[in-house]
């Protein structure tokens, strides 16, 4: 009895959070507010696949910074991973990584308390070897609202490629607040 109840509960939570995170990030800016300004400074790349590579990584920060979940997903591979810090978990497979994205961008989306408003790709620099690439670069997010703050962070992602697309298949970051 206590299971049954206990699984209607989370069965309502659940629906409740897919709402809301629906809800959430298709709402655009309110007027006056500005979308997340995104930036790439300065990209190395060694080839046109290499260039290719950058691309992709501004196109999907750019999906994601715009709170479209739908855009960014087919950036991901099926077997995407990354390592939650706070947790001391991996998080496998593209459902679930994109879940925790989720989770992310409803705290900072334009209405939100601390809504992001710009992240700087700097100094991209992506190194393809066959049918995968690793693109290791400094990112910053800058957040604004009541108490506006800067984040920094070491990231290296690893795509692999899927017939003629790039796909990232794992990336880590480390996300440090920093003087603005």
């Amino acid at each position: 009895m206590a299971t049954l109840k206990f699984f209607k509960i989370c069965s309502l939570l659940s629906l409740s959070l897919a709402f809301v995170s629906a809800t959430v990030l298709t709402v655009p800016a309110r007027a006056g507010e500005e979308a997340c300004k995104v930036s790439c400074i300065d990209p190395h790349h060694g080839c046109d696949e290499s260039a290719k590579v950058v691309e992709v990584v501004k196109e999907l920060t750019n999906a994601l910074a715009s709170g479209n979940l739908e855009k960014a997903a087919p950036f991901f591979d099926e077997h995407c991973t990354t390592f939650d810090k706070g947790s001391h978990k991996m998080i496998t497979g593209k459902e679930a990584v994109l879940k925790d994205i989720q989770t992310r961008l409803i705290l900072h989306n334009p209405n939100s308390q601390e809504p992001l408003k710009a992240y700087t790709i700097d100094h991209p620099y992506a190194f393809v070897h066959g049918d995968t690439a690793t693109v290791t670069f400094v990112a910053y997010k800058e957040y604004g609202g009541a108490h506006p703050s800067k984040m920094k962070s070491q990231c290296t992602d690893i795509f692999v490629k899927r017939g003629d697309q790039w796909k990232k298949l794992h990336y880590r970051s480390d996300w440090k607040r920093v003087k603005m």
